[in-house]
């Protein structure tokens, strides 16, 4: 609703039963998402008159975050992030190979071996291999870097399906 309605940080949502009621699912699966958007940073909730879910003033990685999500379901979006992270992976592995220490390097031959355990299976091994990226995403100090790479690795892991349909 935030990113199709165009709404930006402060503007109301709606309150909780018009929620529901707009959406037409149960009181509990609003909580949740409630719980889940607010963890993330997206929405405040704000009781008494003149309450309700508002678009939350957002940091750089809400930011980030949001433009991941109005990007779903747009193939050429998937095509962008995967652009974007060819040209940031130099940058991630360096700093990745500069910042890393012995704990991340056993971290990441885990989860390689992981990934050769299930090379049979391309949509499992993708998935594993996605994990290596965000892992080695995840060893940066450089935060604004690290978020936007991770990001993608989440965004890409998601959104391109199996091997053969990715771009």
């Amino acid at each position: 609703l935030i990113t199709s309605a165009g709404l930006a940080p402060g503007d109301r949502i709606a309150g909780k039963a018009e929620l529901q009621e707009r959406v037409g699912v149960a009181r509990s699966t609003i909580g949740e998402a409630i719980k889940i958007l607010q963890d993330r940073g997206l929405i405040t909730v704000k009781s008494g008159p003149g309450g309700g879910i508002f678009v939350a003033e957002a940091d750089h990685s809400v930011r980030i975050k949001r433009l991941f999500v109005a990007s779903q379901g747009d193939a050429s979006r998937a095509i962008d992030a995967v652009v974007l992270r060819d040209h940031l992976e130099p940058l991630v592995l360096r700093d990745a190979a500069e910042h890393s220490s012995a704990d991340d390097i056993d971290n990441l031959r885990a989860l390689l071996d992981e990934a050769s355990a299930v090379l049979d299976n391309p949509e499992l091994a993708l998935r594993r291999i996605w994990a290596v990226h965000r892992r080695i995403g995840e060893i940066p100090p450089n935060y604004f870097l690290r978020s936007t790479y991770v990001g993608l690795i989440d965004f890409l892991d998601s959104h391109l399906g199996t091997p053969e349909t990715m771009p």
